[in-house]
């Protein structure tokens, strides 16, 4: 049985997607973004804060990642990433892969996890 997960307090996605989606115990979330535009640092800590939102309202937490992925428009961003990434995940850390990629809307950066179902 699959559970289609939108945060109450999160606007609709605007694309054909569910913010997340719980199966077997596990939480699989969509790409989590923040606004653009900015310091870079900032919208890094604000994506990683509409993660921990999206797995909360799955029944889970950023302690309970399993795996993420993380997509960066400049590499040469990764230093500022990984050091606002250490302010919320703490070791043992979850398996990571992070790549250099396009997005869309001026985003610098997109994070995507799979976590353990709570409870």
């Amino acid at each position: 049985m699959l559970d289609h997960i939108t945060p109450e307090d999160s606007p609709p996605p605007l694309g054909a997607y569910s913010p997340a989606v719980a199966a077997e115990g596990l939480v699989f979330t969509a790409g989590h973004v923040g606004t653009p535009g900015g310091d870079f640092a900032d919208e890094v800590d604000e994506a990683l804060r509409e993660l921990a939102a999206t797995l909360a309202a799955a029944g889970s937490d950023l302690d309970s990642v399993v795996r993420m992925e993380c997509l960066l428009a400049d590499l040469e961003d990764f230093p500022v990433f990984d050091a606002v990434y250490r302010r919320h995940f703490s070791a043992p850390f979850p398996a990571r892969a992070t790549f250099g990629v396009s997005l869309v809307a001026g985003h610098r950066v997109e994070v995507l996890a799979t976590a353990v179902r709570r409870g």
